[in-house]
């Protein structure tokens, strides 16, 4: 994983669809797009999300095989927990056409991302999003697909 400030993003270089993403991002969170954004089809693209966070009880880990998510704050404040897929206990068995698996446990990390920072959960990184800090609010964001070759 990743945690890091859209300040920071050409520290990333070396990594060209990520850099390519933060870069984009970065333009995007001016005016939040209204549907997805194709940098390179299913390969490469970005989603705008609009969500209220919840409490942590009512969050699940998800983990995915083929892409690498990028999230990236535009508005509000939304904690995102991290732990290994291993550690964790299955809720929901991965779906191919989801690209996606729910698990249940405890973090061994989580961020508070706030507007301007992102994090990078790569398939190894579980990830509980939407959780609240102390009361609930309003999240604007952007999350990059990434697509990985494991």
């Amino acid at each position: 994983m990743i945690f890091d400030e859209i300040a920071n993003k050409d520290c990333y270089r070396d990594m060209p669809q990520l850099y390519r993403v933060l870069c984009q991002m970065e333009q995007l969170a001016h005016t939040l797009p209204q549907e997805r954004v194709e940098l390179d089809g299913t390969n490469l693209y970005i989603n705008p999300v609009q969500l209220t966070t919840k409490p942590v009880a009512h969050c699940l880990y998800e983990a995915h095989q083929n892409y690498a998510d990028v999230h990236f704050g535009v508005h509000g404040t939304e904690h995102i927990s991290v732990q290994s897929p291993r550690l964790l206990q299955l809720h929901t068995p991965y779906n191919a056409l989801q690209d996606c698996a729910f698990f249940t446990g405890e973090p061994a990390v989580t961020f508070a991302v706030k507007p301007g920072w992102f994090l990078v959960c790569f398939p190894q990184d579980a990830h509980r999003v939407c959780e609240m800090g102390t009361a609930p609010q309003n999240v604007e964001k952007l999350v990059g697909k990434i697509r990985v070759t494991l």
